[in-house]
């Protein structure tokens, strides 16, 4: 019986995951950029509007590349996190650790910014979907502690390295 409860509760985790993974559109993401230019205008942080967008689209690029089990794996007992496959493309693999870079060094100067992309990427949570703004909440923190862990970490977990 305690096996079935926790297969249940990993099958309704990996569902919301990729339910809100489905719902992280270009044009649902492009609203929410378009209200970060709207709280922008009221932070005084130079560029923050293109600071924020690309804090937005790190996190976005996360959740879509990250594999829902490794992603309820974080937050929940969901099982072992399917190992990622390396990639061959060395430029991708550059590109990806300059924009963390650039990312991180902006992250770590204005903090403020990450509860503000949270905030804005909760917007995706006005559709249907059990449990939306807690697992936004904890995918966007676990991007964020992903950042952490350094660029070679990153772009291996998006599948860039």
């Amino acid at each position: 019986k305690q096996w079935y409860q926790r297969r249940v509760a990993i099958t309704a985790g990996v569902s919301s995951i990729e339910q809100v993974k489905s719902v992280l559109t270009d044009s649902r993401v492009n609203s929410v950029k378009n209200a970060i230019a709207m709280v922008c205008g009221f932070l005084p942080i130079d560029g923050c509007q293109e600071k924020a967008n690309a804090g937005i689209d790190l996190v976005v690029n996360y959740v879509k590349a990250v594999p829902s089990q490794s992603v309820c794996g974080k937050f929940l007992d969901c099982g072992p996190e399917p190992e990622p496959e390396p990639v061959e493309d060395t430029s991708s693999c550059e590109n990806c650790k300059a924009e963390y870079e650039k990312i991180v060094g902006f992250l770590d100067r204005y903090p403020q910014l990450k509860p503000t992309i949270k905030r804005a990427l909760s917007f995706i949570c006005v559709l249907p979907i059990d449990n939306c703004n807690q697992i936004v909440e904890e995918v966007v923190d676990q991007a964020f502690a992903d950042l952490e862990q350094g660029a070679d970490n990153i772009c291996k977990v998006i599948r860039q390295c």
